[in-house]
């Protein structure tokens, strides 16, 4: 397929483009879509690595599906898509950068079972209702800031936590952000006990913001 190369060192091929490496295109990396008026449901290209800004404000977009093979969302990819309030994220996906999502308007979300890092504000100020994450272990960015977590300013009701096999890992009290309405954190039986005790001992651990269950106590 031909390419043409951009100003900025990229190279252009079907409306896409992506990063330069030694003299050729790496597909493997997708800088941007060089148009901004896309579908409303929009399938990203099979990438192993979607850039900085490479999807953000994207103007017309309501669902965003990646295709398998994709393994990093790095920061700011998809931040101010206004309208995008469905994601799809595929099960290659190991991390997700910080603001990747920012000040979108995703109304539920589920991640997938590979990921093993999620970025601070990487969710932030969406309309986020419900989280299930499938990971078995995970690690939640706090950010520099006290409440600045992956999730920070999100109407939160319940996170679900059922599949992991390990305690998180939360970097600051503020790794999931500050909730006012009571968020269920819905963990397995056998890890309540110690999840509650060292997520409640961290720095900046708000303790009347979140309402814990045993996984065997939830009910949808």
């Amino acid at each position: 397929m031909i390419g043409f190369k951009q100003n900025d060192g990229s190279l252009k091929i079907a409306g896409l483009a992506f990063k330069m490496e030694q003299g050729g295109a790496d597909q493997t990396e997708l800088i941007k879509v060089l148009s901004r008026e896309t579908p409303d449901e929009y399938i990203v290209p099979p990438v192993q690595t979607l850039g900085q800004y490479a999807l953000a404000y994207l103007a017309n977009t309501k669902l965003l599906t990646f295709s398998e093979g994709t393994v990093i969302i790095n920061p700011y990819a998809c931040t101010n898509c206004l309208e995008l309030n469905e994601v799809k994220l595929p099960q290659s996906l190991t991390e997700i950068g910080d603001r990747a999502f920012f000040r979108c308007s995703i109304t539920a979300l589920i991640i997938p079972s590979n990921v093993t890092s999620i970025g601070a504000l990487a969710f932030g100020s969406n309309a986020i209702a419900k989280i299930i994450i499938q990971s078995p272990t995970l690690t939640l960015d706090g950010g520099t800031r006290a409440n600045y977590g992956c999730f920070y300013a999100n109407p939160v009701e319940v996170y679900d936590f059922r599949s992991a096999t390990s305690v998180y890992e939360l970097n600051r009290g503020g790794g999931l952000g500050y909730s006012d309405n009571g968020a269920k954190i819905v963990v397995p039986d056998n890890l309540y006990d110690t999840w509650k005790t060292t997520w409640e001992a961290l720095e900046d651990w708000e303790t009347d913001q979140f309402t814990w269950i045993k996984a065997s106590e939830y009910t949808e």
